[in-house]
């Protein structure tokens, strides 16, 4: 669900599509490995059959593809009460009440970025500005000042930093080149729309190569567009299975399973992350194809 965010914007910018469709999309077809994700944890985890997951399956497929319909706030809501509601029906309310209070902070940051757009103030120029007052606000209601959080966050943002501005202007010096177009044309000519069929394993590799979904939509984003035009195929669809094959790819990738493994403190766990996360990405990346293979079948 990270695809819904800075990647969608990114994406849309670079491939010259609306925002608001593309997000719509990318929910809609995210909804559908959300719902493969969830199945693989009832069974393989959780020792529960598939009908016993049948309910949690439901659920995720409603709140989910009610997205595009009921927008951002409604769904923000839907989040939020079918999270509560779950763990008080699992757990009992004190064990809704703990969890929520673990998410204190995370839930200020979601009000605070409601509050914004409400108010007028969405879009990306604003949401470095809403985080800041986010990390301000929970460092006084902790009554203390994380003196070094500036610096460390510095050093270790500094690397992704650097990668992502490089892979920015490679993205708009081989856009303006035409190189991507190229290639679209010569995948459009050998394949036919039978490409279509890979975008969103590309989208996964890229992620995975580079640890980010932002930056495989960077480096896919003109190929992508200019293959859709090529082959007369929906460019929002298509790009929406590039977002979420990105989305997939980067939960599996080594820099985000380190710092998964280092801040629970659970280092030797990396081999059996890095397994087991292959093994939900093969999962969940399916119904991704099986999108691609019904755009082909509605095309035809």
């Amino acid at each position: 669900m990270a695809s819904v965010g800075v990647p969608t914007a990114v994406l849309a910018v670079l491939a010259e599509v609306d925002v608001g469709q593309l997000a719509a999309a990318t929910v809609v077809s995210g909804s559908l490995s959300l719902a493969a994700i969830i199945a693989l944890v009832s069974t393989r985890y959780l020792g529960q059959g598939v009908r016993a997951s049948l309910p949690a399956l439901a659920l995720a497929l409603l709140f989910a593809l009610l997205g595009p319909v009921t927008k951002v706030y409604t769904a923000a809501v839907l989040g939020l009460t079918g999270l509560s509601l779950g763990l008080a029906l699992s757990g009992g309310l004190g064990r809704a009440l703990e969890a929520l209070l673990v998410l204190k902070y995370y839930l200020l940051l979601v009000l605070l970025l409601l509050a914004a757009n409400i108010l007028g103030f969405g879009g990306l120029q604003y949401t470095f500005l809403v985080i800041l007052a986010a990390a301000v606000l929970s460092q006084i209601l902790e009554g203390r000042l994380a003196r070094g959080a500036i610096r460390r966050s510095a050093v270790m943002t500094a690397r992704s930093i650097a990668a992502v501005t490089l892979f920015a202007v490679v993205a708009e010096l081989v856009k303006r080149g035409g190189y991507m177009r190229s290639l679209a044309l010569v995948l459009a000519e050998t394949t036919g729309p039978l490409y279509a069929l890979t975008i969103p394993v590309v989208g996964a590799i890229g992620a995975y190569a580079t640890g980010s979904a932002t930056t495989s939509n960077l480096i896919f984003s003109a190929l992508q567009r200019s293959y859709a035009d090529a082959v007369g195929l929906d460019a929002v669809a298509l790009l929406a299975l590039q977002n979420v094959g990105g989305g997939l790819g980067g939960m599996v990738s080594p820099a985000k399973i380190a710092v998964a493994a280092s801040t629970t403190g659970g280092r030797e766990l990396e081999p059996v992350i890095f397994k087991e996360g292959w093994r939900a990405l093969s999962v969940a990346i399916l119904p991704q194809v099986l999108v691609a293979a019904l755009l082909l079948l509605y095309r035809g």
